[in-house]
């Protein structure tokens, strides 16, 4: 009897574990290659569509993607600075694999048109240095006060001053001699 139950044992045992190592998935893999010179192309993205799955080529210009559950796919190949390349109904079975290789051509990458505009006051340019009258109406706040004994203060130097009066919070009196 022992036997008996062996023999049948036996062969569902064995037919059961040869099912459950059995993958359920497939793999794609290829290499990627520019078409200018042959060469591989090094991070070009191979994207499966509609999925989370992907992958960059090595420095051969060749990828590999896991577990992909069987079906047909969308494949996309693209490379910034080359064409973009669509791969319809790749199909992927179960314990197999996929291959899918390109070769991509130089595009040049095109943007959109950007405009650029900005607007600033005109400039005099037959005044270099502001008067004292000018500054301190341009500078009403009465807490930094500048005497001058001879000559004008540029716009930069006013500014300058003024933002350190208004740092220190001081009514601060300069004595600014410029000489010519």
């Amino acid at each position: 009897m022992n036997k008996r139950i062996i023999k049948i044992a036996l062969p569902i045992l064995l037919f059961c574990t040869g099912s459950v190592s059995a993958g359920t998935t497939g793999k794609l893999s290829g290499t990627i290659k520019s078409k200018s010179d042959n060469g591989p192309l090094i991070g070009a993205n191979v994207i499966i569509d509609n999925t989370d799955l992907g992958t960059a080529t090595d420095q051969n210009g060749d990828y590999v993607i896991l577990n992909i559950a069987p079906g047909k796919y969308n494949v996309i190949i693209r490379m910034i600075g080359h064409e973009v390349k669509k791969y319809e109904n790749i199909r992927i079975s179960i314990d197999k694999t996929t291959r899918l290789s390109a070769t991509l051509d130089i595009e040049a990458v095109e943007g959109q048109e950007v405009v650029v505009s900005a607007t600033r006051p005109l400039i005099d340019f037959d005044k270099t240095n502001n008067t004292f009258k000018d500054l301190l109406a341009k500078y009403p706040d009465r807490k930094c006060k500048v005497y001058l004994l001879h000559g004008d203060l540029s716009d930069g130097q006013m500014t300058w001053l003024y933002n350190l009066c208004q740092v220190l919070r001081l009514q601060l009196f300069f004595l600014i001699l410029l000489i010519y």
